[in-house]
């Protein structure tokens, strides 16, 4: 990695320092602007504001932060190892700026125990604004980063483990859509003797499951749309590298595309379309009639994607060579 790559990865750390004094700003703003506001908090609004928000601030500082480490030991190495790692990690990071967006110390503050006035009425008007743009200066400068890095490297390598970055991604989603249908229509058959009244199964009561079925199956669709969309380019990245060789121009992005992709696998294993979360108004006992054996064989699936994933990324990555 060279110089101009190496500078812009360091600028993680700063820009780290940047957001936690935007929340120790927005949160001192906002604890003097809760003088008055009735909340349901056994020591009083000031204690709430500084409970919450100091927790907030301190873990996404220390995520920031650890994030920033491994860049300024990236920025330091030289090895393909070092430049594809960075790839993930970029992954990783992009996906942790936007949970610092959504889920920062004043925005995100519990709101249920306040009668008036509103909260949002006390957030700073400049602290949103702001977070935001220096969040996506930190995506852009990593981005250049990585973007540099991987044209000042100039080496090249055969196809090794090229077949499994193409291959496995489609027989995860191909397995993701196969155990869902699976017991999608297997839940169509009652596996309790009565409904969640108490009554025996009749064909209205039945209809009330086929109905369920088929917004599973719906929802199952839109789940494969976006799972697929993100294993996309690293099944491309894959087939490019089989055919001309693996360079850090196609091995970088396999591994930052591989973040995304498997953390979108891994939040539709939890959020599957039988789960609780996804059938919160079920009213037909739908989600009880799910196999037992559904949610562990989608957590296999998900742990085989992760290795499978892994597998194929190491074994494309050169073991030396200029980065």
């Amino acid at each position: 990695m060279r110089d101009r790559a190496a500078l812009l990865m360091r600028a993680a750390g700063p820009y780290a320092l940047v957001v936690l004094g935007l929340d120790v700003a927005a949160v001192l703003q906002a604890r003097g602007n809760l003088a008055g506001v009735q909340v349901g908090h056994p020591a009083g609004p000031v204690a709430a504001m500084e409970e919450f928000g100091v927790q907030r601030s301190l873990v996404i500082a220390a995520v920031q932060a650890g994030f920033a480490i491994f860049f300024l030991w990236a920025a330091r190495r030289r090895s393909p190892a070092a430049l594809a790692a960075t790839g993930v990690v970029t992954g990783l990071y992009w996906a942790g700026l936007l949970l610092v967006r959504w889920f920062n110390p004043i925005s995100d503050f519990p709101m249920g125990g306040f009668s008036s006035p509103p909260f949002e009425r006390l957030e700073p008007g400049w602290y949103l604004p702001s977070l935001t743009f220096v969040l996506w200066a930190a995506a852009v400068t990593q981005l250049a980063a990585v973007a540099l890095a991987m044209r000042e490297g100039s080496w090249q390598e055969g196809g090794r483990g090229s077949r499994l970055l193409v291959a496995g991604p489609i027989l995860a989603v191909a397995a993701y859509a196969v155990v869902n249908l699976v017991a999608i229509r297997l839940a169509t058959e009652p596996r309790t003797p009565t409904d969640v009244f108490g009554a025996p199964w009749n064909d209205s009561s039945r209809s009330w499951l086929v109905r369920r079925a088929w917004e599973s199956a719906g929802l199952l669709g839109r789940w494969l749309l976006l799972i697929g969309a993100t294993a996309l380019p690293v099944v491309a990245l894959g087939w490019r590298m089989r055919r001309r060789g693996v360079t850090p121009g196609r091995l970088v992005p396999a591994w930052l595309f591989s973040a995304p992709y498997l953390l979108v696998l891994a939040l539709f294993t939890w959020l599957h379309p039988m789960s609780g979360e996804m059938n919160y108004d079920d009213q037909a006992g739908y989600i009880y009639q799910n196999p037992p054996w559904h949610p562990v064989a989608l957590v296999v699936v998900c742990v085989a994607a992760v290795a499978v994933q892994v597998v194929a990324l190491v074994r494309a990555t050169p073991r030396a060579g200029g980065g």
